[in-house]
């Protein structure tokens, strides 16, 4: 991304190179309804497969009220 970025690639051209469901195959977020829903079917999936974790990162702009909802609502839930 830094190389491409060097030769005046924009923020603009990546967002119509990125389709909704590639940042669904890769990040969750939106409200904590979706988010519990999302990460649910996550976490079958990763037990059929036999992974025992999930991992968190890239947490948003405002990092204190992600960690809120995923400490009092989302992974409760989960």
């Amino acid at each position: 991304m830094d190389d491409a970025q060097r030769k005046s690639a924009t923020e603009e051209r990546f967002s119509a190179l990125v389709t909704d469901a590639m940042l669904d195959a890769v990040f969750v977020g939106g409200e904590p309804e979706y988010c519990i829903e999302r990460m649910i079917e996550l976490r079958d999936t990763a037990q059929k497969y036999g992974f025992k974790q999930l991992m968190y990162s890239e947490l948003g702009p405002d990092v204190e009220e992600s960690l809120r909802l995923l400490c009092d609502e989302i992974v409760p839930a989960v």
